[in-house]
């Protein structure tokens, strides 16, 4: 079969970086399998519509259309998928990744023939497998799909596929199918960020391990909460790949939580040192799984940097949030860190249900408490499949806001952006409070002080002003109350 894989754009407004990992294994499956295989990565393109169209006049007709991504590239395969539907009609267009979390949306929106669900890489085999003798009418034996019946025009959804355990089992991604080189080079700005002087030139995406163990209420885990890991001579022979094939000199590993087993992460960093691939890293990490010990294997092993979920300074929003967390175990592992020389970069949510003004100061007092330069506040974001999602009052406020799924899922993206209140109080006020955040725990205690000096001695001003001019107060008197709407009030 002739199987085109589109990578759609994510994050335009940021250099591409983000290699489609999960989008180059399936390439590799399918050439072992012996199809012919082409990727039109548009994220690395990034073609304005008229290029864009030119690139698919050039391409050959495919059998099969495979395309997907996170559910905040739904908006960009609104206008994507239809102009492909339109150029290669009779191509089965098949559509995976996390956007399809709610099938009814996309085939009511999209112009495709089926939705993966889950990890795709068995998924998207069987069912070429299955179209390719013929099988296209009796699809129920292929786990993890939806698609339209014909006769009826309902969904039918299959059997869940059960996770892969054996991460061994899946090739490399094929690299030489993409413009690896372009993220590669991209990449190196995150080590730069890191670690400032930094002189690499290649740094490479890879992924350990999947799944994540956690329950957070926040987040919705398509990989599962059964963390499985790849064997140690199958990474570090990938790694020997990168390094000899493209020149990789440093590495971003992709998965959720690098240190989710103590004794693997510290296997993970001696085999790097022994093997000779010790070189900057970074990675996500929980801080309750991490100690003095194992900061200095992976700082000896190249680590530079590592971006912790801290959320929230105050316990009570991370019990809400069931996180599993403690604030004064997240400053101890934030303190390991930098005693390491590993730079800990720090997420925090604001907006979770039941936030405060109180609560937003507790994440600000953390962040001067422990003196961590990088951090970001984002908004809570309910991210269809995610714990908060599915709960009544959060699906009334949506209702509220937008009129339908489509429009909900049309304005999601990294959550920078205010989404939907959960929250009791105004927009207004809840984007306050995160600007205020921002620049409060920016400050530092000498800039802190020298500002409120200036807004007391400001505050003087005025009340001396006011004091010597009295018709002066009594127009500003009459100003309010006339704006207010109470009374006419009126000079003498």
């Amino acid at each position: 079969m002739k199987i085109l894989l589109v990578n759609p754009r994510i994050r335009p407004r940021h250099p591409p970086s983000d290699f489609p990992i999960g989008l180059g294994i399936i390439a590799s499956i399918m050439l072992r399998e012996g199809h012919e295989v082409r990727v039109y990565d548009d994220n690395a393109l990034r073609p304005d519509p008229e290029a864009f169209r030119r690139d698919l006049a050039g391409m050959p007709e495919p059998d099969v259309v495979g395309i997907g991504g996170l559910i905040t590239t739904y908006t960009h395969l609104k206008k994507m998928v239809p102009a492909l539907k339109e150029r290669f009609p009779r191509a089965v267009f098949i559509c995976g990744g996390g956007v399809t979390i709610e099938p009814e949306v996309i085939f009511e929106n999209l112009p495709v023939d089926f939705c993966v669900h889950g990890e795709g890489e068995h998924t998207f085999r069987e069912l070429c497998a299955a179209l390719e003798v013929g099988r296209g009418n009796d699809l129920a034996g292929v786990q993890g799909i939806s698609l339209r019946d014909v006769r009826s025009g309902r969904i039918i959804t299959t059997a869940p596929r059960p996770i892969e355990r054996d991460l061994d089992r899946f090739p490399f991604p094929a690299y030489d199918l993409f413009p690896s080189e372009l993220y590669f080079s991209n990449n190196r700005g995150q080590i730069k960020f890191w670690k400032k002087g930094a002189t690499v030139q290649r740094c490479a995406p890879l992924v350990w391990s999947r799944g994540c163990p956690n329950e957070c209420t926040f987040c919705w885990r398509m990989m599962g909460r059964t963390v499985r890991f790849r064997s140690m001579d199958n990474l570090m022979r990938e790694i020997a790949f990168l390094r000899s094939q493209y020149g990789v000199d440093s590495y971003f590993f992709y998965d959720e939580c690098i240190n989710a087993s103590r004794s693997k992460a510290m296997e993970f960093a001696r085999r790097l040192l022994d093997a000779g691939y010790a070189a900057p890293w970074y990675s996500h990490a929980r801080t309750d799984r991490f100690d003095d010990e194992l900061a200095s294997w992976f700082s000896r092993s190249g680590c530079i940097g590592l971006n912790f979920g801290i959320e929230s300074g105050s316990e009570k929003m991370l019990k809400l949030m069931r996180k599993r967390a403690d604030p004064e175990r997240a400053a101890q592992a934030v303190a390991v860190a930098m005693r390491a020389g590993i730079a800990p970069q720090c997420t925090f949510i604001i907006g979770t249900p039941g936030e405060t003004r109180a609560t937003v100061r507790e994440s600000v007092q953390w962040i001067r408490r422990t003196r961590v330069k990088h951090f970001s506040f984002f908004y809570f974001t309910p991210y269809p499949g995610c714990e908060e999602y599915e709960r009544p009052q959060t699906q009334e406020r949506i209702r509220r806001r937008y009129d339908s799924r489509n429009a909900y899922f049309s304005i999601l993206g990294d959550a920078y952006n205010l989404v939907v209140n959960l929250t009791n109080v105004s927009d207004a006020r809840l984007i306050r409070w995160r600007e205020w955040a921002y620049r409060a725990a920016r400050e530092r205690p000498r800039e802190r002080w020298i500002r409120r000096l200036l807004e007391i001695a400001s505050l003087v001003k005025k009340a001396a002003a006011l004091l010597v001019q009295p018709a002066r107060w009594r127009t500003v008197i009459a100003n309010r109350l006339r704006r207010s709407g109470w009374y006419e009030f009126r000079s003498p």
